[in-house]
């Protein structure tokens, strides 16, 4: 980098910045997006307020009703806090990871060789400009918490730090959705592998110092890490820790600094190395363009390929090996699902061996280190398997339809006898092949489990009926919003927020409208949270395994009859079946309809309604 370049007003506010700021304000997308989040934190700030008020007025006392609104305050902001913070790291992937990726599916990466930007300037205008974004929906609450001040009861440092960890948790992934654009086709993938790399920069050192101090140091006699070692090296846990202290009302006993100023100073020195790799990426992909011009000379000649070796190729190629070839090649009537069948979840063999790789010692690991008996074991293993299992199904089907128009084959396939409900469903079909993994990880987990006689086989069967429909489900949901919305990003916005709408906002509706309407009490309103909660995974998830196991505190036996505990009441292995085949078809049904409709609305937004 060349020193007049440091200018920090150049590298962060240059043209790049001015043109992504500019984009993003002459969307309609983008303050409609601000309307709604900042509709939501003042939804939840009034609900929250309303759903307490008839407890203050039950008070007699004027200075115990002062002291309960002293005790919701903090309540309050830390339910706000811990809405946002998952929220903005979904968002902010989303938001970055098509930075590079839209400038070289549209062409425009040879263009910036033309200018005299370097690749830091490009990197870091693209990362301030997509930035923007994030900070501003991450600013919306602050108001609203300083606002809550006025109730009592919540700190002002407390606001501070948790809005720091909050920036630069999100500057941090977004940095990593950047880098990973540099190397990446398609946006969908660099936001989902930027989200993975968050977790593995923030619980990898976490899940390192664990395995030590229960593995290592127990068995070779050597001093455990200190636990405050969490919060430096994670800012996930650091942001649990401000929570904690400042809203919880538990004292932790450290200083400011070892709860989340180291990991602010690791947060930052892995956004720094995520900028400069991302530059560095950039311009080894600028001088391998073959569009762009070789300013130093280093890219090698194609290799011709000689007469005499094509002539000895096509003499090995035998008749009947052709034949073979050309029928195992062969499409039949439905191209779009031979193409999208075809397509793996990986990209490369070697992704493919480390993926399994890391799978087998991290789950080697567990099985030496861990009690099979203990159920929180098996709860987290369920819970995150359906969280990665729906995050693919979120964003696995949102770009399929985009990257098509995008591309301009989508053209090409509807000038084609092929029918719109043809192409739909073939791409529908692909993106389901591919969420293969995690239920192939999460069956082998519990089939493993079960032969060591800790949980009944009945998991093998009800687990699948509990999370595959959800998925198809947000697949179906998927495709329309690709239909509808003509850039992926806000496809994939869009999915990701019917997902947190109805696995999130939808219970916690629920919670309020039952402490202002019914009791818990009341049969009714228990009848009315059974039905929902059997179409909420996660829910149905910890039911499920809650159901089926034996763990050493229970005292049941393989021949016990199996009950799983619903709100209304206890429920045999077949009502519950009946109950989850129910609501699978529901989803199912939903994930089908949505995919009819953008099969249906596919030609008329191209363009082609005939």
């Amino acid at each position: 980098m060349k020193p007049g370049s440091l200018n920090p007003v150049r590298l962060f506010f240059g043209p790049i910045f001015q043109m992504e700021v500019r984009t993003a304000g002459r969307r309609t997308s983008t303050y409609v997006f601000r309307f709604v989040f900042a509709g939501l934190v003042i939804f939840f700030f009034g609900m929250f307020l309303v759903g307490n008020w008839s407890e203050l007025d039950t008070q007699a006392s004027s200075v115990a009703r002062l002291q309960q609104v002293q005790s919701l305050a903090p309540e309050l902001a830390m339910a706000i806090l811990w809405a946002q913070y998952p929220a903005l790291l979904l968002l902010a992937p989303i938001i970055a990871g098509p930075a590079l990726c839209d400038e070289r599916r549209h062409r425009t990466l040879p263009a910036l060789l033309t200018t005299p930007l370097t690749a830091w300037e490009i990197v870091l205008g693209k990362l301030s400009g997509r930035l923007t974004q994030a900070l501003v929906l991450a600013a919306i609450s602050v108001p609203v918490m300083l606002g809550a001040r006025l109730l009592g009861g919540v700190s002002a440092e407390g606001i501070l730090a948790a809005s720091v960890v909050t920036a630069i948790s999100v500057i941090q992934i977004a940095a990593l959705a950047l880098l990973i654009s540099a190397s990446s086709s398609r946006a969908t993938a660099a936001a989902v592998s930027a989200f993975v790399a968050f977790l593995f920069i923030n619980f990898g050192p976490t899940l390192g110092i664990t395995l030590y101090n229960q593995w290592i140091a127990k068995d070779l006699g050597l001093e455990p890490l200190s636990f405050l070692w969490l919060f430096r090296t994670s800012l996930p846990v650091a942001f649990g820790a401000i929570t904690t202290e400042h809203f919880a009302g538990q004292y932790l006993g450290v200083g400011p600094m070892v709860i989340w100023g180291w990991s602010a100073v690791y947060g930052g020195i892995v956004t720094i190395l995520a900028v400069f790799a991302a530059g560095w990426r950039l311009r080894a992909n600028m001088r391998q363009d073959p569009d762009s011009l070789d300013l130093l000379g280093k890219t090698k000649p194609r290799k011709r390929r000689r007469r005499r070796d094509t002539e000895q190729a096509d003499e090995k190629s035998s008749p009947v090996m052709v034949e073979e070839c050309r029928h195992s090649r062969q499409v039949s009537d439905c191209p779009v699902f031979w193409r999208e069948w075809r397509i793996g979840i990986f990209r490369r063999r070697r992704s493919m061996i480390y993926t399994l790789t890391g799978l087998v010692v991290g789950f080697t690991l567990l099985y030496i280190n861990s009690d099979l008996s203990d159920p929180a074991i098996h709860y987290i293993v369920g819970e995150v398997a359906l969280t990665i299992m729906l995050l693919q199904a979120v964003f696995g089907s949102t770009g399929l339809i985009p990257h098509e128009r995008e591309a301009r084959t989508i053209d090409v396939l509807l000038t084609t006898p092929l029918r719109p409900r043809s192409i739909v469903f073939g791409k529908l079909a692909g993106a389901l092949r591919r969420l293969w993994l995690v239920p192939a990880c999460v069956l082998l987990h519990f089939l493993i489990v079960s032969l060591a006689g800790h949980i009944r086989p009945h998991v093998l069967f009800l687990l699948p009926l509990v999370m595959l429909p959800a998925a198809v489900m947000l697949l179906g949901t998927g495709m329309l919003a690709g239909v509808l919305f003509r850039r992926p990003v806000t496809a994939a916005v869009a999915n990701l927020a019917v997902s947190i709408g109805l696995y999130a906002v939808v219970p916690f509706m629920m919670a309020m409208l039952q402490s202002q309407l019914w009791g818990w009490d009341d049969r009714s309103f228990e009848v009315v949270l059974t039905g929902i909660m059997s179409v909420h995974p996660f829910a149905m998830v910890a039911v499920t395994i809650d159901g089926v196991s034996l763990f050493s505190w229970s005292t049941g036996t393989l021949g016990d009859p199996i009950t799983f505990n619903m709100p209304h009441d206890e429920v045999t292995v077949g009502v519950y079946v009946v109950m989850e085949s129910i609501a699978a078809a529901i989803q199912i049904g939903i994930g089908v309809l949505a995919a009819a409709l953008a099969a249906h609305w596919l030609p008329t937004r191209e363009g082609r309604p005939n």
